[in-house]
């Protein structure tokens, strides 16, 4: 079901010249020239029809909130060029950093020691995405030769690995060394993103818990209230992320907004609350029509449209 079909289903098109579509000559002639079909026909059909019905509740049970729909996050919305000679002028800039900064002293070195980070951070960024590809022709050239599974090539990411560890290191030198440091907001929020996409999700949870608390009006503020509703979603843990995502809504971002009403969404339905989860889908669709060439939210709209059929199977 395209997003097209269930708005006009709920109302929410916009008013589109309406088409009525008869019959031809040749299709009312074989429709009269059809055979009744029997009792045994009817029965068989039936039985298709409450098979399809079966199959689409046993659907809904396992459908959750869409896997390809992902914010873009403050961190993602900020990434700098991962082209070759991008890497090469990063790499200048880490050299000249290094050598600048022992004759520092106070926020000048607290500024370097942040664009430090974000350097290495964006620079195992770099070297992953190389590692990854030749991960995938090893992988490719594998399949090729028959995929024995005792040879199947494994992901190595030694470079990445290696400058990861040191953006996050620059990070927590930064939070431990300098506490009043102005842009302490973003450099937590920052850190928590990349522990969480380094696998520490613990450390990341704490990080974003503390940048809700002491810096509330943030302009990252609603970004962590969202990542932690999605950690908390993701492990089942319901009144938690829900109360996340309503935080979130406290923002003006649109973006945000929506992806909030989205999850919110989910957790209504994951709480048998299935008319709110019905409501909030239909916000989400709304949002969606109004948001022009966004291709985000149309995406999000989309999946929206088609997870509110499953909401509405319920009432």
């Amino acid at each position: 079901m395209n997003l097209r079909s269930v708005l006009v289903g709920f109302g929410l098109a916009l008013a589109l010249p309406g088409l009525l579509v008869l019959p031809t000559h040749s299709a009312q002639a074989q429709k009269s020239q059809a055979k009744v079909p029997n009792s045994g026909a009817k029965k068989a059909r039936r039985s298709k029809i409450a098979e399809r019905e079966a199959a689409a509740l046993e659907e809904a049970k396992n459908k959750g909130p869409s896997k390809k729909v992902k914010l873009t996050s403050a961190v993602d919305a900020k990434m700098s060029d991962f082209s070759k000679r991008a890497q090469i002028k990063r790499g200048e800039v880490i050299k000249k950093i290094r050598k600048t900064l022992p004759r520092l002293k106070g926020p000048e070195k607290a500024d370097l020691i942040f664009q430090l980070a974000e350097l290495f951070w964006n620079t195992q960024q770099f070297f992953y995405r190389q590692e990854y590809a030749a991960f995938d022709r090893d992988i490719q050239a594998w399949y090729e030769a028959g995929g024995d599974e005792k040879k199947k090539p494994k992901l190595k990411t030694p470079k990445a690995d290696a400058f990861k560890k040191q953006a996050l290191k620059n990070y927590s030198i930064l939070l431990k060394s300098y506490p009043r440091y102005p842009r302490r907001d973003q450099v937590l929020y920052v850190m928590a993103y990349n522990l969480y996409e380094a696998n520490k999700k613990t450390s990341a949870v704490r990080k974003y818990v503390e940048l809700v608390k002491k810096f509330p009006k943030s302009e990252y503020a609603a970004d962590a209230y969202l990542a932690l509703g999605e950690h908390f979603f993701n492990n089942n843990r319901l009144q938690k992320a829900r109360k996340a995502f309503v935080r979130a809504l406290k923002t003006k971002k649109e973006k945000v907004i929506t992806f909030a009403t989205y999850k919110l969404a989910w957790c209504d339905y994951n709480a048998g609350q299935y008319a709110d989860a019905v409501r909030r889908f239909k916000a989400v669709i709304k949002r969606s029509a109004q948001s022009g060439e966004n291709q985000d939210a149309i995406q999000l709209g989309d999946e929206a449209a088609s997870d509110i059929v499953i909401a509405f199977s319920h009432l």
